[in-house]
């Protein structure tokens, strides 16, 4: 990035390449821990190095990732995951019963987990998203608290694009 392009024209840029690139295929993953903490990390570096920013700013100016998402008018890398994996499961929600992606989304396996194995799994991040953005969704997530409301597309779109726009205002006012 050059530093003649303004700044609108850098945020333009970051979100067509390298945050698309990035986040490609994200509504997909297993948000756990780490994977969060480096996509955070990669996010705000790669955002630090277009608008000029280095670490020794960081310490002496004090400035915060809110600072950055302010100035940079873009909502929180994991929100934008947030907001895809809501998006996915309303469509999944809306296909026929008989197709892949819904039995998948309905499937349940009656074997527990061997001990040691995975902790976190993509159904545990499917409702952590759904809780997010509907808080009145049980901690067991299941599937007929939210579906009648994914039927309705218009609904459950307005309803994604609403909360996203309500976490931007979030990070403007902290």
């Amino acid at each position: 990035f050059h530093s003649t392009a303004d700044t609108w024209s850098k945020r333009l840029i970051f979100l067509a390449i390298p945050l698309n690139t990035a986040l490609y295929g994200a509504e997909s993953w297993t948000l756990n821990v780490e994977l969060r903490r480096r996509i955070s990390s990669f996010y705000h570096t790669t955002i630090r190095r277009i608008i000029g920013i280095n670490m020794h700013h960081v310490a002496e100016y004090q400035i915060k990732n809110e600072h950055i998402h302010n100035y940079f008018s873009i909502p929180d890398p994991i929100d934008i995951i947030q907001k895809c994996q809501f998006n996915l499961l309303g469509k999944f929600a809306r296909m026929d019963p008989t197709r892949l992606p819904r039995k998948f989304l309905t499937a349940w396996v009656s074997h527990p987990r061997r001990s040691g194995g995975q902790h976190y799994t993509l159904r545990n991040s499917y409702v952590e998203t759904l809780q997010h953005i509907l808080p009145n969704i049980p901690d067991n997530g299941t599937i007929d608290s939210w579906l009648p409301l994914a039927q309705n597309r218009e609904q459950w779109k307005t309803l994604g694009t609403e909360w996203i726009k309500h976490q931007q205002l979030l990070t403007i006012y902290q």
